[in-house]
């Protein structure tokens, strides 16, 4: 009965780690304006949170009764989080953080720290006490009945398979059906009513089934969703401008909509997307595009914010616009709050709407084109770098028609091309270079580049432009063609060529390798007042190859000095390696899987869905290998074969990239990729433990704890450095390299401790 009730509690530990992991990351996503650099500190913050936690297990393992500990950690995480939640969504106000600032690094790892690491040192106080709640056989039982080794496999995969099923659920169903808040309040009822199966029929008991059924009440009578109201206008009220209309989740991003006058202003993450309407720049932009080509019959639009740019682009009369956005929603928002010819367009037979990655849509269209116009925001994200990289262009090259043009463009101003703007923008520039023979620039606000591979384009011939909308009779009250004039700027066009000509060094922007990423993000520091940060990334980035071999060198260390120390120094060192590498191998994959079919959150949340499995697999097996007499010589081997593995995942990638399979294949493999990573990081960590908890005296919680420790260091480690820092840094192929010989290192390490058998184990 004992084992009844607690084994369900390992699940939910799982399910409300991974609810609360996922949420909280959303919500900082949005306070530090989408950038996933913060993201990545956050989510190392979270792991580091972890091991503090599991470090603070040490003490409490073995003092008073475990299973009180750890039913108020379950109970305490998701009404922790929710206060974390209201919390960052009053930062910005509470900080007075002018309106459209931008939070400097220093200050978004402060308060990753405070809204983060407590969560992680509850999950990771959690994880140790719950091992030896099951080794007592009996949440109140003092002593241990049980190897620790299988008592911590089968709490690990336990607690794997509730964060797959949370995974899945957030990623399927809830996220944009219900609020943060609302999930987070029915995440506390479940903790509580599975914390309460702990100690029924006794007061404690009682008390924590009366907070679910208080926490319940409160969902059924709307308050929770009132609450969501509420924070979210506090959060608008710190990045907004005007009146704030509404909030919405989807799977792509979070959307809040404020209204000044007679303008909505869209924002994204907590960043300005753009106003609407805003009939005369919608105009200028469309006019100038479409009067790129001599008879556009055939467009294609990505991005175009939400179909604003359709009007204008229909009054050229094309035979065919394709427009493309991810986001359903976006085009919804705008759509039911713009004039009603923009509905009309949407519908009409020679408009096609795509709800749909661009990048798929493209390598799978049949459709070629006269004019591309690919509108989006600069690549400050490894999500929109993609669509800067030199495959994306080669891929938008195979469908263009003979004369067919692309059009593209960055925030930047033309007359100033020099430093961290001038080398970010130089990347772009000659990537696009690097596929077309034609690259021309026009400088009108943004600097927009227009590609060609059969005649370059009449950039310099302004009469040219006019000619053309005057012939297509294209006029309004509200714009006239020889307005074009003051938008084709020749002499300005000229000066930002000659600067971009003396940054020809510049490194191209691939998908294995995002230079236009680093170079934004080194721009992004400078201007949210992050030097320091934008001095190392700028000096990293010029002397990447000597800190490659500096780190390589790091990487074989190890192996040097590890078997002459004690062998539980080189266990817990290599479950913080394997920690590391099964994080920083999990990022690169979904990042490729990203470039080749597309930010989709279900599949994204799939894949670490998989990997989870992966976890709850590696650590059945685990269990199994532990009971085994040569326990240890197969962890060894473990241990060789995911650094075999590791070296050839970039292998993997690259054959992957070329073939380009079908969604669904290329879903499955890359699945299968993750899932094995999983395995081996799940198989590693219990039978690490139990060759650990062989000579150790007591129940092992302490064993346990510093595993635990180890393995979130590592995973911290690996979302830091190779997963953020190290990808633009060096690429896929490097990174896999510097993870594989650290794996190989460590391994040799452990296998002479191992045969040497140091005496201070």
């Amino acid at each position: 009965m004992a084992q009844f009730r607690i084994i369900p509690a390992f699940w939910v530990l799982g399910c409300s780690a991974t609810a609360i992991q996922v949420l909280i990351l959303r919500e900082l996503f949005v306070l530090l304006s989408g950038n996933e650099l913060c993201f990545g500190l956050a989510l190392g913050v979270w792991l580091i949170g972890i091991a503090v936690g599991a470090l603070v297990a040490v003490f409490l393992v073995n003092r008073g009764k475990p299973s009180y500990l750890f039913s108020g950690c379950l109970a305490a995480g998701p009404i922790l989080a929710l206060g974390s939640v209201l919390a960052i969504r009053m930062l910005r106000s509470f900080l007075q953080i002018p309106f459209g600032e931008q939070i400097s690094p220093g200050l978004s790892l402060i308060l990753s720290f405070l809204c983060v690491a407590p969560l992680g040192m509850l999950v990771g106080i959690a994880f140790p006490l719950a091992v030896t709640c099951l080794g007592r056989n009996a949440p109140h039982a003092e002593t241990s009945s049980r190897p620790v080794g299988q008592t911590t496999s089968t709490v690990y995969a336990w607690e794997s398979f509730g964060s797959l099923a949370a995974g899945a659920l957030i990623s399927f169903y809830l996220v944009g059906r219900f609020g943060t808040v609302e999930i987070l309040l029915w995440t506390a009822v479940l903790t509580s009513v599975v914390a309460s199966l702990l100690f029924l029929p006794s007061r404690l008991g009682e008390t924590y089934l009366l907070v679910a059924g208080i926490l319940a009440l409160v969902v059924a009578t709307d308050t929770g969703k009132a609450l969501e109201q509420w924070s979210n206008l506090r959060r608008w009220q710190g990045f907004g401008y005007g009146d704030w209309v509404l909030s919405r989740d989807t799977p792509y991003q979070h959307f809040d909509l404020g209204r000044a006058a007679d303008q909505f202003n869209l924002y994204s993450n907590g960043s300005l997307l753009f106003s609407f309407p805003d009939p005369y720049t919608e105009q200028i932009s469309a006019h100038l595009w479409m009067s790129l080509h001599s008879n556009p019959r055939s467009v294609l639009l990505i991005g175009g914010m939400g179909g604003r740019y359709l009007p204008p682009i229909l009054d050229h009369r094309p035979e065919r616009v394709d427009y493309v956005e991810p986001d359903r929603v976006l085009v919804e928002m705008v759509r039911n709050r713009s004039e009603f010819r923009l509905a009309q367009i949407l519908d009409s037979d020679k408009v096609h709407v795509h709800i749909t990655d661009a990048r798929r849509f493209v390598r799978e269209t049949e459709q070629r084109y006269d004019l591309v116009i690919v509108d989006l925001p600069d690549p400050s994200t490894a999500l929109l770098n993609r669509y800067y990289t030199k495959e994306f262009y080669s891929e938008i090259r195979d469908i263009l028609a003979p004369d067919g043009r692309l059009v593209t463009g960055v925030e930047a101003p033309s007359t100033y091309l020099a430093g961290e703007l001038g080398t970010y923008t130089a990347s772009i520039f000659w990537t696009l270079q690097s596929v077309f023979e034609h690259v021309g620039l026009l400088p009108d606000g943004n600097l927009f580049m227009v590609a060609s591979s059969a005649q370059p384009p009449s950039l310099d011939q302004p009469e040219v432009f006019v000619d053309r909308l005057r012939s297509r009779r294209i006029s309004s009250s509200t714009f006239a063609p020889e307005a074009i004039l003051n938008h084709i700027l020749p002499q300005r066009a000229k000066a930002a060529r000659n600067a971009l000509d003396q940054l020809q060094w510049v490194p191209r922007n691939t998908d294995f390798s995002p230079q236009s990423y680093l170079r934004k993000l080194v721009l992004w520091s400078r201007e949210s007042g992050g030097d320091s940060l934008a001095d190392t990334l700028d000096n990293l980035g010029s002397w990447r190859r000597f800190l490659l071999v500096m780190l390589l060198l790091a990487a074989s260390v190890p192996w040097v000095f590890l078997g002459m120390v004690p062998k539980r120094v080189s266990l817990f060192t290599s479950v913080a390696t394997v920690g590391c590498a099964g994080m920083g191998l999990e990022l690169v994959a979904i990042y490729m899987y990203q470039n080749l079919y597309g930010y989709l959150y279900r599949e994204i949340g799939f894949l670490v869905a998989v990997f989870m499995a992966g976890l709850t697999v590696g650590a059945i097996l685990g269990r199994w290998i532990a009971h085994l007499p040569n326990a240890q010589r197969i962890l060894i081997r473990v241990l060789f074969g995911m650094a075999g593995f590791t070296f050839l995942f970039p292998f993997f990638l690259w054959g992957l990239s070329m073939i380009q399979p079908g969604h669904s294949i290329g879903l499955t493999v890359y699945g299968g990729l993750i899932l094995v990573t999983g395995c081996l990081v799940g198989v590693v960590f219990p039978v690490a433990v139990a060759v650990l908890a062989e000579r150790q005296s007591g129940d092992g919680g302490k064993v346990v704890a510093f595993a635990d420790a180890a393995d979130h260091l590592g995973g911290a480690l690996g979302a830091f450095l190779p997963g953020i820092l190290l990808f633009p840094l060096f690429g896929v192929f490097w990174i896999c390299v510097l993870l594989g010989v650290g794996l190989a290192c460590v391994a040799t390490g452990f296998l002479m401790a191992t045969y040497l058998e140091s005496p201070y184990f």
